[in-house]
């Protein structure tokens, strides 16, 4: 029986590591969980560079057990060797599925060798309105709204992003499973 046991303590381990290591690969080898470029999205192409005009980042959380799925882009990975994207924010975040409630979602954004943290916070005014089940309060939780950005952005406003997009639901109403679509407008590039 302890052999046994053993046996399938080292299975277990193997496969938790070996479905790590797939998830890790698949995500460095340019095909960004999370994110997508609108098939008739091309703004400007060059011998390796084909520039989107919109990127569109995906995030996911679930809350029992907690798991989320964070919504990311690699410039050089998916666009080729460019120096930056000057890209605008959007005012808001729809919900795809589940409900924002109060909470916040925040989108990183790596910029002249720094971070640009920008925050969108939930529309509904309590947590959890999904169950509340005050129908006000679920369709304010519809999205997730624009507060503010570290260096004072604010939508509209063009941003310099060099390396990558990082978007991540730090919570949701957790009823249900929260997830986001997020479109970043891309203006221009060099």
């Amino acid at each position: 029986m302890l052999i046994l046991r053993f046996f399938f303590c080292i299975l277990i381990l193997f496969f938790s590591v070996a479905c790590e290591r797939s998830t890790l690969e698949w995500v460095s080898s340019g095909g960004n969980q999370g994110s997508e470029i609108p098939a008739d999205g091309n703004q400007g192409e060059s011998e390796d560079v084909v520039v989107p005009s919109q990127i569109l980042l995906h995030a996911q959380k679930s809350y029992n057990p907690s798991r989320w799925r964070d919504g990311s882009y690699v410039i050089k990975n998916e666009i080729g060797n460019l120096e930056f994207l000057k890209v605008s924010l959007p005012t808001e975040i729809p919900v795809t599925s589940g409900n924002a409630g109060n909470h916040r979602v925040t989108l990183f954004i790596d910029f002249q060798g720094g971070s640009l943290e920008c925050y969108y916070k939930g529309g509904a005014d309590i947590n959890k309105p999904l169950q509340s089940g005050n129908s006000s309060q679920i369709e304010k939780g519809k999205k997730y709204l624009f507060e503010e950005c570290s260096d004072g952005s604010e939508p509209g406003d063009l941003i310099k992003a060099q390396k990558n997009f990082l978007l991540t639901i730090n919570n949701g109403d957790s009823s249900k499973t929260t997830s986001i679509r997020m479109p970043i407008q891309v203006d221009s590039y060099n």
